[in-house]
């Protein structure tokens, strides 16, 4: 289960070229086609594989997307065995249904693009057209993301952790530094305080590579009531300099909202 491409196109044309950069080792990719059936398109790769021992073994990953993430089913059989098992694997996806996933996030009201964590109660607003999805680490406690844009979507995650003393003066100075340590070939474009409501906020702005991807992130790192929170949206470098205003005003709608959280104890005043 992964984020949805653009289309299936487009991770087809990733296939074939990962293909032709050498691939998996002691692979050859047999067959990697869009196919279209009376339940929608799906993409099906063939991988074969000859083994030191001798004989053929095959991997069959068929994909399709529904609700904006992209499922794969993978069959693997050895030659003698995969004509056998064929027909009951394609008969699995046959029958498979797809429902929106519980992505633990809400949406508040029919206008606007407003989203509460159910869990840990918090809210903020997302640019339009951005839903939230299943989250690709469980450490995130949201996860949402844009429409993509061949096989890459702009993203938002939140993280949070118990109250730490620290700070965040302190942080400015010593995270530039850090963030290079961790990537040396990342730029920092920005790192210094600003608000988030009447609290102080470190905002950061990195430029990055993402595989063949430039990438820039903004985040943000500031105390709530409940929780010490990062807020960091991922967004291909083309289109940042145009979206930051819009995700700056999604950052300042983070609010916590009422509600009991027991991973946070007894609320505490703000």
């Amino acid at each position: 289960l992964g984020l949805a491409p653009e289309s299936l196109e487009e991770y087809k044309t990733r296939i074939d070229g990962n293909a032709k950069r050498g691939g998996r080792p002691g692979s050859t990719l047999a067959r990697n086609e869009v196919v279209k059936t009376p339940a929608g398109e799906r993409l099906e790769s063939l991988l074969e594989f000859r083994p030191r021992f001798g004989g053929v073994w095959r991997e069959l990953s068929v994909r399709l997307v529904a609700n904006r993430q992209m499922y794969t089913f993978i069959l693997n059989a050895d030659e003698a065995t995969y004509p056998v098992v064929k027909p009951a694997f394609d008969a699995l996806i046959t029958s498979a249904s797809f429902h929106p996933p519980n992505t633990g996030a809400d949406r508040v009201g029919e206008k606007g693009n407003r989203w509460v964590q159910r869990e840990f109660k918090f809210a903020i607003d997302l640019p339009e057209p951005w839903k939230p999805v299943l989250a690709p680490s469980e450490v995130a406690l949201l996860f949402a993301n844009a429409p993509a844009k061949g096989i890459w979507s702009d993203n938002l995650l939140v993280l949070a952790e118990p109250h730490k003393d620290r700070s965040l003066r302190k942080l400015a100075d010593e995270l530039p530094d850090r963030l290079k340590q961790e990537e040396p070939n990342c730029e920092v474009l920005a790192c210094g305080l600003t608000k988030q409501g009447t609290r102080d906020a470190l905002e950061t702005i990195v430029r990055t590579r993402r595989g063949p991807f430039s990438m820039t992130v903004l985040e943000r790192r500031f105390r709530g009531n409940r929780f010490d929170y990062e807020v960091k949206f991922t967004v291909e470098s083309g289109r940042f300099d145009a979206l930051l205003p819009s995700l700056r005003k999604c950052l300042e709608s983070f609010e916590e909202v009422p509600g009991d959280v027991p991973a946070a104890g007894p609320s505490k005043p703000a």
